[in-house]
């Protein structure tokens, strides 16, 4: 705190959402985060795993694939409304995920 004054910061989260305010002396500064898409990996494939718990032949979608992403996020300086820095303060790749299908085993009578 360069303020010089007293600050008081309330946090409030849910399942969803993180919310966090600060009060105190009113400053000419305001911070923005940006998260960007950068590139995004396809992913269409499955992996198959026998199941005897399912009837011979049936299939059984466990799990969706996800497709694999580049993400950068920036940290935006305003001052008096106008932007004065902006800058990269994150590089994440997360990898695609195969989905999964249960192939049924069990034998009926």
């Amino acid at each position: 705190n360069n303020t010089g004054g007293r600050l008081y910061i309330k946090s409030v989260a849910d399942f969803n959402n993180l919310t966090i305010s600060f009060y105190g002396i009113k400053q000419n500064e305001k911070y923005d985060r940006v998260s960007v898409v950068v590139e995004e990996t396809a992913c269409n494939e499955y992996l198959y795993e026998d199941d005897n718990d399912i009837n011979f032949g049936d299939k059984v979608i466990v799990r969706i694939p996800k497709n694999g992403i580049s993400s950068e996020g920036y940290l935006i300086k305003y001052e008096n409304g106008v932007e004065i820095k902006n800058s990269r303060i994150r590089c994440d790749y997360y990898n695609p995920i195969k989905g999964i299908i249960k192939v049924g085993k069990k034998l009926t009578n």
